[in-house]
């Protein structure tokens, strides 16, 4: 769904769908949904795919930890 960020902050409530809390664990972060608690972000592993949601990110075909490197 295409959203215009300059409205996120518009509706707290309606918001939240695209609010995520960050873990880190050791070198990799995750993130879980604030509206949908047990639902991660995850990818594919092959390259250049969408990102989407999954509630069962211990499975080995979805990448759900994510490595980020600073900007030097």
């Amino acid at each position: 769904e295409a959203v215009n960020i300059t409205d996120l902050s518009k509706n707290k409530e309606e918001n939240k769908r695209f609010t995520f809390i960050r873990s880190n664990s050791g070198p990799t972060t995750s993130f879980e949904s604030a509206a949908c608690p047990g639902w991660f972000l995850c990818t594919a592993q092959e390259a250049d795919r969408p990102v989407s949601l999954t509630n069962k990110p211990k499975e080995s075909f979805m990448v759900t930890k994510f490595y980020f490197q600073e900007d030097q």
